[in-house]
């Protein structure tokens, strides 16, 4: 069975149970006030549905955007024999004392052979791939969140929110766009994700007269179309795009392996936007902390996500990130004050 991994908070759970129980097409402007989230929210948790290729579909219908959701949707049955169904019982009133016990390992060998059979519906690979797709799901929240803390912290799209906006609904719907730089070029591209490679922001995707992987930086992006009726099957996997950018760091040198002590996992975003996680580890202690470790690119984005943090968050290495991070936040206090 999967190591112990964070399996998301209340708020993300509610809204793919409320996805998995619609049964016709419903607005994404209705879906999203009846439960008060926003669309970012709800284009992240039909993403993770599309990692494990349940095929829910943001479509135009009669000029509304409606959720539309798979024929159907998988069920996964478990049979147990009785020994097995009264040591699960017996988890009920004692789950958190009970991991030495036999009967709690009766009923981990038969959830290990149940997760066997259904292994393309892994919730904790899932969520790890969607934990590490940085592509502008919550670029909104995430805006609102630095201009409510820090008003001197200005929008990395206030330019270009035309081209941000085509960018999030093309990466949600999988639609090919037509990008032209300020240069000149013109490119048929595939978006796959948006990622912080040395200190800036750059766009990684297919481009399809090329057949190949390429990255631009959102700064030399001139315009952006979608192509309405053009439909395009990925070339590569999220591990070749994972291994793509993983190259791209290591030419460029400037990452640092971060270690954190998270104390309220339950209720932090424990993902930095458009940071690529290498290599992440969350191990979890009696506490009900969590020890967060990454590969990772510093810098302000991320100096920002800790600083949202707050006092949830402690810096364990290393140390000089850690002094770095302290100067920030001294900086900040000083031109609020």
């Amino acid at each position: 069975m999967s190591s112990y991994q964070s399996p998301g908070s209340d708020r993300f759970w509610s809204i793919i149970k409320q996805l998995e129980e619609l049964t016709s097409p419903l607005s994404v402007d209705k879906f999203c006030q009846n439960l008060g989230i926003g669309q970012v929210e709800l284009y992240r948790a039909i993403h993770f549905y599309q990692i494990m290729k349940v095929q829910f579909v943001v479509k135009e219908i009669d000029q509304l955007e409606m959720i539309v959701p798979p024929t159907e949707i998988p069920k996964i049955y478990i049979e147990m024999s009785l020994t097995e169904w009264l040591s699960f019982q017996g988890h009920f009133p004692v789950l958190d004392q009970v991991k030495d016990s036999l009967f709690h390992q009766i009923l981990v060998d038969r959830l290990v052979n149940i997760e066997r059979c259904y292994q393309e519906y892994d919730f904790f690979e899932a969520y790890a791939a969607l934990e590490m797709d940085d592509s502008p799901f919550k670029i909104k929240a995430q805006i609102n969140l630095v201009d409510a803390v820090e008003p001197e912290v200005k929008s990395i799209f206030n330019d270009m929110p035309d081209i941000y906006q085509t960018i999030e609904k093309s990466l949600a719907h999988q639609e090919v766009l037509s990008i032209s730089l300020k240069d000149g070029k013109t490119f048929q591209f595939f978006p796959h994700k948006i990622v912080h490679l040395g200190g800036n922001l750059h766009l990684i995707g297919e481009d399809l007269i090329g057949a190949c992987l390429l990255y631009f930086d959102m700064d030399q992006i001139n315009k952006v179309v979608v192509y309405q009726d053009k439909s395009h099957t990925p070339l590569v996997t999220s591990k070749e795009v994972e291994q793509f950018i993983e190259g791209m760091r290591e030419i460029d040198g400037n990452t640092i392996r971060l270690i954190l002590k998270i104390t309220n996992p339950q209720n932090d975003d424990l993902v930095p936007l458009f940071q690529f996680l290498g290599k992440p580890a969350l191990i979890s202690n009696p506490k009900g902390e969590v020890i967060w470790a990454a590969t990772i690119e510093p810098g302000e984005e991320l100096f920002n996500w800790l600083y949202q943090l707050g006092s949830s968050v402690k810096i364990i290495d290393p140390l000089n990130f850690k002094q770095d991070f302290d100067r920030h936040v001294q900086e900040n206090f000083k031109k609020s004050a």
